[in-house]
């Protein structure tokens, strides 16, 4: 198992790599900001406490598990996601989203809430094969885009779990 587990980091590592390259040229996918569970959150704000290994099993188990919508988005102070990027050939596409659109409810549930229980409840809506509704407000006006989610693509889910694990089992240098 240990050495199963090396092997898969270290893949995870070296597509990590591939995708920093991609990265420069506006090709990687980003995760939804406020689209983290508690175990990246708290990794994102310092170090993950989980052993390596148990770490990329649970990531990789719970992302084959996520839905993809297949947008970049970038968080307004106002709570609402900014669309920058639609993948081609996403959910995403195929729903009508369009960048600069400004999401404002999932499912019914305001960004801008102060009821964060009410948005978790909706991402765990968010599974392979489920239809989302996104409200988006289009140049002034609102539209209601229902999504089918697809699975998170294996490019993009070894890119999340390469970037957790450097950035929250990593040790500071000496």
């Amino acid at each position: 198992m240990k050495r199963a587990c090396t092997i898969s980091v270290t893949i995870a590592l070296t597509l990590l790599a591939t995708v920093a390259i991609a990265d420069q040229s506006g090709q990687a996918q980003k995760s939804a900001p406020g689209h983290k569970s508690s175990h990246e959150h708290k990794a994102a704000h310092g170090h993950c406490d989980a052993e390596l290994e148990v770490c990329f099993t649970k990531m990789a188990e719970k992302l084959k598990a996520k839905g993809w919508v297949g947008v970049e988005l970038n968080r307004q102070q106002d709570g609402t996601l900014i669309i920058t990027r639609v993948v081609p050939d996403s959910p995403a596409a195929a729903a009508g989203l369009k960048k600069s659109d400004r999401i404002v409810a999932l499912n019914g549930v305001p960004y801008a809430t102060q009821d964060t229980a009410a948005l978790e409840r909706a991402y765990k809506t968010m599974v392979p094969a489920k239809t989302i509704t996104y409200t988006v407000d289009r140049q002034g006006r609102q539209l209601d885009l229902d999504i089918r989610l697809a699975h998170l693509p294996e490019r993009i889910r070894a890119q999340w779990i390469a970037k957790h694990l450097l950035e929250a089992h990593s040790q500071p240098a000496n």
